[in-house]
């Protein structure tokens, strides 16, 4: 085991600096928005080395983040470890996630943001010190402004060189080798940032999209069946209502099923104002599995509005990436705000309403978390398709310290922390087969489930 674990830590460190030569590349990232041409750079590269979209962290104020992170191994390591894993030792499993938490460097991003201090949002990002000011080695370039969006590169100081190779000897490795092999991986990470930050310089700027925002306005239309296999369609869901709350939804979701008694009420509540909820559901497994379980859930928590099945190819569902997702359509199927992602149940009725007076409704301070009665914090991390995901490695942080918990066969990591309180959590690691996630999630004040959705690889 220690020779596998030697060669396998040469390997993350060991690399060529010989670039090869690529053709320039663009590459838009439109929830940052920006394009600008690093493909190349990819691919010339020898260590694997991405640019994340972060995604939008937070609508009032707009924060958006691309990232530019370098891991200290190969490409052709990186693809071997995501083939292989499920085939290695326990022993082997942890090392690797130890190392991969250790050996990857954000380089560098891009924040864009229309705070009115955009440097504050860039300190709460990257500060360190409890007074906000930013590690040194940080630099921090304005790029350019679009309307309100103000674009800040942040250069971090990348690899940070061990005070020593100590730790070689229990690997039986030349401390000098691991040395060399660090002075490589510095140098090419450098020069990638570098040209990173050249490019940023030039590339062009335009108004972010928020896939969320940008629902407001289009139309849902679907053709799809009810749980008998019934046909249905959109227009027979929502002609006889003025408003329609249509709640996307799954029974392997803690939090969809959580607030099923409420929607049901709120349904009740809504008939006598001409509105309506329906269902729209997503389920994990072919429904002829579940169906009967689902239509007992269903009668359990007194549910008697519409339910459907999710329509295949749908380009407004497949944009949702959270579960629950509450749309509010008109009878023609017009989305008339912001959908509310996550199970706010206090908010719904109160969105209809506001809707239905012609208001302009509010759908900040979203959390997604959801209260619960355990004395601890739960996580549960699913994919987009439902399925709880094992092995995922969460962080759970205050002010001053941080807990590490690894997800278990039903996707959920429990904290048992003293206090509650705000906490942030992230997710440092994801098993084989999926993406990591860079998002910052948060809890509640008070003891809550919080649920984070990951993408599978591409």
């Amino acid at each position: 085991m220690k020779k596998m674990i030697s060669a396998l830590l040469a390997l993350f460190l060991l690399l060529s600096c010989l670039p090869a030569v690529a053709e320039e590349t663009s590459m838009a990232f439109k929830e940052v928005g920006l394009n600008i041409h690093f493909q190349d750079v990819i691919d010339e590269s020898p260590n694997y080395v991405r640019l994340t979209e972060v995604g939008i962290m937070s609508r009032y104020p707009f924060v958006s983040v691309l990232a530019l992170e370098y891991y200290a191994f190969s490409k052709d390591l990186m693809q071997e470890l995501i083939d292989n894993y499920s085939s290695y030792s326990e022993e082997m499993q942890q090392m690797i996630q130890q190392l991969g938490t250790s050996v990857i460097a954000d380089l560098a991003s891009v924040v864009v943001t229309n705070a009115d201090d955009p440097y504050d949002i860039v300190r709460m990002l990257y500060g360190r010190e409890s007074d906000g000011e930013l590690p040194q080695g940080v630099e921090v370039t304005e790029l350019g402004q679009v309307e309100s969006y103000r674009y800040l590169l942040v250069k971090m100081p990348g690899f940070e060189e061990p005070e020593n190779y100590d730790y070689a000897a229990e690997y039986d490795m030349d401390p000098e080798m691991l040395r060399a092999a660090f002075q490589d991986l510095r140098a090419d990470s450098t020069r990638v940032c570098d040209v990173f930050a050249e490019r940023a310089k030039t590339a062009e700027l335009y108004v972010p999209v928020d896939p969320m925002v940008a629902m407001n306005g289009q139309y849902i239309t679907f053709e799809t069946t009810d749980l008998d296999g019934n046909p249905v369609t959109s227009a027979e869901l929502f002609n006889g209502n003025k408003i329609t709350m249509v709640n996307v939804w799954g029974s392997w979701c803690h939090n969809c099923v959580g607030e099923l008694a409420e929607l049901a009420e709120i349904h009740a509540h809504l008939q006598e104002k001409g509105c309506g909820v329906v269902g729209v559901e997503t389920e994990n497994k072919p429904i002829e599995e579940v169906a009967d379980s689902v239509r007992a859930l269903l009668a359990e928590n007194g549910v008697t509005y519409p339910n459907v099945l999710l329509p295949q190819g749908n380009l407004v569902f497949d944009g949702v990436r959270g579960f629950p997702t509450t749309f509010f359509v008109d009878s023609e199927g017009k989305i008339l705000s912001v959908p509310i992602s996550g199970a706010l149940v206090d908010k719904y009725e109160s969105t209809v309403d506001q809707l239905l007076n012609g208001e302009q409704v509010d759908t900040s301070g979203q959390t997604g978390a959801v209260k619960n009665d355990s004395g601890a914090y739960r996580v549960i991390v699913y994919d987009t398709e439902g399925h709880p995901v094992e092995g995922a490695v969460l962080q759970l942080c205050d002010d001053t310290t941080c807990a590490f918990q690894p997800t278990d066969a039903e996707g959920i990591a429990t904290f048992s922390v003293s206090e509650p309180k705000v906490y942030n959590i992230h997710v440092l690691m994801v098993p084989e087969g999926y993406a990591p996630d860079q998002g910052e999630y948060k809890t509640l004040d008070t003891w809550c489930d919080v649920e984070i959705f990951v993408e599978k690889a591409v």
